[in-house]
């Protein structure tokens, strides 16, 4: 008796998603390999206009994940897909804009889901800068000890955690940061997207870039964290800090790059202007443009 999908498969011509091929439990990886091989579902043809379309991770990525077998593989068109780094961080930038409080309470849904909006965006302009914090495969140490990597689906469980604790453990990167951090991307990319969380404590805020691009503060190579010095970091984090200012007021954020070392403005000058955004009310307009155009 069939149902749902696989009644519509078999009466009309569709598309039939089977998604986790390679993790199906024993019981049912025959009826699996028959209604793709043979493309029959119990006892009923599909219909001859119908297609399928098998999805699966490879198999020593997914819990109780089976090889294909000879057979199998040679009788489908295999297609190894991974996104590309401007894609994940397109989709992680394109959250709707979002008003947050700063709170120490546990945040209600609303403000939840605001402090994750704003977590993903901020990430994704990180990603591209340093596309190295993005991890599309899995390391060698993830596949043989069982660690965390800086996967898509990682960093936005990274984002979704972050967004439950205060926002001045955030910030301010406190040890609790750090091990959410950690235990969600890895240590090593933890460390790194740490070192960033600090240097922006050294930077202007997007409201300060916004409003005031000639007298915002600029990145101090020399500025001391803990009596540390923040070095190369604080230029690392001022490029996506720069791309999230551009999404508010593109013409302000081009007139405080102008003012930046002309290795970093080079870096950013193309993503700044990718999706410009010049509000009517922007004080900043004629100056931001000649920026651009120059």
């Amino acid at each position: 008796k069939l149902v749902g999908s696989l009644r519509i498969a078999a009466e009309r011509p569709c598309l039939l998603i089977l998604d986790e091929f390679l993790t199906c439990p024993q019981s049912v990886q025959g009826p699996a390999l028959r209604l793709t091989l043979e493309r029959v579902a119990g006892e009923q043809p599909l219909h001859e206009g119908t297609r399928i379309i098998c999805l699966a991770n490879n198999p020593d990525e997914a819990p109780g994940g089976i090889q294909m077998t000879a057979a199998l593989a040679n009788r489908l068109v295999i297609m190894k897909c991974l996104p590309l780094v401007t894609e994940v961080a397109d989709f992680f930038e394109a959250q709707p804009a979002a008003r947050f409080d700063s709170g120490f309470t546990l945040p209600d849904e609303a403000t939840w889901t605001a402090r994750k909006v704003q977590l993903m965006a901020s990430v994704g302009s990180l990603f591209r800068v340093l596309p190295g914090l993005l991890q599309l495969t899995p390391p060698p140490a993830s596949i043989n000890d069982g660690e965390p990597f800086a996967s898509p689906r990682a960093w936005e469980a990274c984002c979704e955690a972050l967004a439950s604790l205060d926002p001045q453990h955030v910030a301010h990167a406190t040890p609790i940061a750090h091990a959410v951090i950690s235990g969600c991307v890895g240590a090593g990319v933890g460390i790194q997207y740490l070192g960033l969380l600090r240097a922006r404590l050294y930077l202007p805020s997007i409201q300060e870039i916004t409003q005031n691009p000639i007298g915002a503060r600029l990145p101090d190579t020399h500025a001391l964290h803990d009596g540390k010095p923040i070095g190369r970091d604080i230029n690392f984090a001022t490029i996506p800090l720069l791309l999230e200012a551009a999404r508010v007021d593109t013409a302000a954020a081009c007139v405080y790059a102008d003012r930046l070392p002309e290795e970093i403005a080079n870096a950013i000058a193309k993503n700044l202007t990718t999706n410009i955004n010049i509000p009517p009310s922007s004080a900043w307009k004629k100056q931001g443009k000649d920026v651009m155009f120059r």
